[in-house]
């Protein structure tokens, strides 16, 4: 044998060819429509229904599980804080530090071949609302 007959070695050797659950083709299949469902609702639920369009009143308990479940699965950060809406430089502060910690909107920014920029920020005296378009 190559390599010596060591416990820690062979545990790894086995993560690395089974991974961290020794799940069947039929159980990863299982589990990613599942967490791919997970997400879905997640976006649907509770960044459209609920955070955009206000037209859905979530209850505390599942708005924090979405809300994490996007973090985790996604890196998404959701509800920035508070801006006061009558300070039109800490608006835009907010904005523009939102948009260069997101890596698209970023790699978009950057971009030396984008040369214009389209923004629209919506208040419904609860939460702003902003869109970016680059071409």
């Amino acid at each position: 044998m190559l390599l010596p007959d060591w416990a820690v070695l062979n545990a790894a050797i086995d993560w690395l060819g089974h991974g961290l659950w020794d799940l069947t083709w039929w159980q990863i299949v299982l589990f990613t429509l599942a967490t791919t469902h997970v997400t879905i609702a997640a976006v649907t639920i509770f960044l459209h229904r609920a955070q955009a369009h206000r037209a859905l009143d979530l209850h505390a308990i599942p708005s924090h599980f979405f809300r994490f479940w996007l973090w985790i699965g996604t890196g998404m950060v959701t509800g920035v804080g508070y801006v006061d809406p009558t300070n039109g430089t800490a608006i835009g502060k907010a904005l523009m530090d939102g948009w260069m910690k997101s890596p698209g909107h970023r790699k978009n920014i950057l971009d030396p071949l984008a040369d214009r920029i389209g923004s629209g920020v919506f208040w419904n005296d609860e939460y702003y609302y902003a869109v970016s378009e680059f071409w």
